[in-house]
């Protein structure tokens, strides 16, 4: 069978897939009911390894991948590549959307800008990549920033100090360096009896060099509602019957 996906893939890792789902003697020795107490069988404790190393790999190196992905976009901008078969950028740019990849056009764009910023400012090509897999949402926020905010490493020192952070820090971080304002959610749990949800945010004012939490309520919240809404706050809290 030829699909992309094999084309695109390792092609002993997909084989080594496709034959533990649909070949029923393949890892039959190696089952998952261990009685308690005892050895774990090598052939479990192989399958696993085959597995577990190349989906984590894959993981770590999935963000350096995507960063790559875009600053290629980035050279065919700046180099003007894609004169080659187009007569402009932005019907490149057309194209690429309309492929069945899931990257919007104006994604494309951002991330073309953001890494010509990056770069103007200062920072080297392997930092980019790092922030660009790190802490993308960071990025777009350090680009911006104008010079006199920057620490005194500059665009180089900031953007290494975002890599470190991590997402979630790091867009912290460029508030602190911008002086502005930032609210989290620190906890939160729903009563489904009451159908009450309750949730903590805390608010950060720099401005005013003030930190407090703000306890905050929201009745009529059915189980579906709660969700969603803790898909979006970002932190896991405990749930309360």
């Amino acid at each position: 069978m030829s699909t992309d996906i094999v084309k695109a893939s390792p092609e002993k890792w997909f084989n080594d897939i496709r034959a533990a789902i649909e070949n029923p003697d393949e890892l039959k020795y190696a089952t998952g009911t261990v009685p308690s107490g005892s050895v774990i069988p090598l052939e479990l404790s192989n399958a696993f390894e085959n597995f577990h190393v190349r989906a984590i790999a894959h993981a770590a190196s999935r963000g350096e991948h995507e960063a790559l992905m875009y600053l290629s976009f980035y050279v065919i901008h700046l180099k003007r590549l894609w004169t080659a078969r187009y007569r402009t950028w932005e019907s490149y740019c057309d194209d690429i959307e309309s492929m069945p990849y899931g990257m919007s056009k104006s994604g494309l764009k951002t991330k073309v800008t953001t890494i010509g910023k990056l770069l103007a400012g200062g920072a080297t090509v392997e930092n980019v990549v790092r922030i660009l897999s790190v802490a993308p949402m960071a990025a777009w926020d350090i680009s911006d920033m104008p010079p006199e905010q920057l620490p005194p490493g500059g665009m180089t020192e900031a953007v290494e100090n975002i890599v470190e952070l991590g997402p979630a820090e790091g867009i912290r971080y460029v508030a602190d360096l911008e002086g502005r304002p930032t609210v989290k959610c620190i906890a939160h749990h729903y009563d489904e009896k009451k159908e009450i949800f309750y949730f903590t945010l805390r608010v950060n004012n720099r401005p005013e060099n003030t930190t407090y939490d703000a306890d905050c309520v929201v009745k009529g919240m059915g189980p579906l509602e709660v969700e969603w809404l803790e898909s979006r706050l970002g932190r896991r809290g405990f749930r309360q019957k």
